[in-house]
């Protein structure tokens, strides 16, 4: 196997694509930001997705363990909070792999409640 075709197999066995279009010119400021920092475009992208995360889960006072239970946290002050756990975790309450939460006090004690299983 040629080593392009090869790469490119492996890349689409290991690796999710997204298109991402900004304004005329944007690209160029972003990539010479992310160079100022001496880092891709791609993990300068990645690292402000990551901040960002880090973020609402600091402002939701979820301790360091626990964050590495979520996969993602959707909803509002307004509409409650469903918390998607990773694989390998489930809310010992319901066994499911993701749970509904109204406020972010109970966030972090339902987050207490989740398990590790054998997978």
């Amino acid at each position: 196997m040629k080593t392009t075709s090869y790469k490119n197999k492996y890349n689409a066995n290991h690796y999710d694509r997204i298109n991402l279009i900004v304004p005329k010119g944007e690209k160029d400021r972003l990539k010479q930001l992310a160079a100022s920092q001496g880092i891709s475009l791609n993990e300068y992208i990645c690292r402000l997705i990551l901040k960002q995360e880090n973020d609402m889960l600091d402002r939701m006072q979820i301790a360091e363990k626990y964050r590495k239970m979520i996969l993602t946290i959707t909803g509002s002050t307004k509409e409650g909070y469903t918390i998607q756990l990773k694989k390998g975790y489930i809310y010992s309450e319901t066994g499911m792999d993701s749970f509904f939460c109204r406020t972010k006090p109970d966030i972090r004690k339902s987050i207490k409640k989740c398990l590790a299983q054998d997978i």
